[in-house]
């Protein structure tokens, strides 16, 4: 909840942040452009829940039944875009 909760977005410029992961010098201000940050509708405790919900109910059974099929593909999404697509490309050249 914390990491999904956690981001903020300026106002004036779009800049996004996270309290944990990469926060502003100064709480509530953007450092480009000095604008106030806002918490996201949709980044809210209450949304998150919904969206956590949802994924439980309705995409992780796909995961399963896709799975059981041989038609899903894992990929490691851990680290720079670059990279993740280069392993994206590599497993679908299978």
């Amino acid at each position: 909840m914390g990491r999904l909760s956690g981001r903020r977005v300026c106002k004036s410029c779009g800049k996004i942040y996270h309290v944990k992961n990469l926060p502003p010098k100064k709480e509530g201000i953007c450092d480009a452009d000095g604008g106030a940050l806002y918490i996201r509708d949709d980044d809210k405790e209450g949304a998150i829940k919904v969206r956590l919900e949802t994924y439980r109910k309705q995409t992780a059974p796909l995961i399963d039944w896709y799975g059981k099929k041989g038609k899903l593909l894992t990929i490691d999404g851990v680290g720079a875009p670059s990279e993740v697509l280069g392993r994206f490309q590599a497993a679908i050249d299978k």
